[in-house]
């Protein structure tokens, strides 16, 4: 069966819409977990203690969730859901390299299965690397839904476009 120019065009364009809609999605998704993660540990964590201590402590993830972790074992009302949102702002927001997991998370998965010179070299923008990340994770990848945004964040902007 022949496919005509013009509807090839239009799929084209309904992917094209439906992935920018994907990535908008994603991105969204990130700023709202942000937020929730910022009233989190603003109403949650300050009943007991002010924000001095938490800008401070320059944890990675595994320290920002034993930390949490033992608050909840102090009394600390929160639902895994809620440690999981509060754990990711803490990360982003005050751990002392923010990029170290992200960075870790893509020498991790991408190296496991090829080389990571294919992906030093390939000088994508961030829609770009979020498409291809999409497409590695179907490969098996191991990076999940909402890591996708700070991973094709970081590959941008270590590997995007030269200018």
């Amino acid at each position: 069966m022949m496919t005509s120019k013009p509807l090839k065009a239009m799929l084209w364009f309904i992917f094209t819409v439906v992935v920018a809609a994907a990535a908008f999605g994603a991105q969204q998704s990130t700023s709202s977990d942000d937020e929730k993660g910022k009233a989190l540990v603003e109403s949650k964590c300050t009943l007991c203690h002010g924000l001095d201590e938490v800008r401070v402590a320059n944890l990675d993830r595994p320290g920002w969730k034993e930390l949490v972790e033992s608050m909840r074992t102090k009394g600390a009302d929160l639902k895994d859901d809620e440690v999981t949102v509060i754990v990711n702002y803490l990360v982003k927001t005050y751990s002392q390299d923010p990029e170290a997991e992200t960075k870790k998370l893509v020498e991790g998965s991408c190296g496991s299965c090829h080389g990571l010179e294919l992906v030093t070299s390939a000088q994508k923008t961030k829609d770009e690397w979020t498409e291809v990340v999409r497409n590695m994770i179907s490969y098996g990848a191991t990076i999940k839904e909402p890591e996708i945004p700070s991973v094709a964040d970081y590959l941008a902007k270590h590997y995007g476009q030269k200018k």
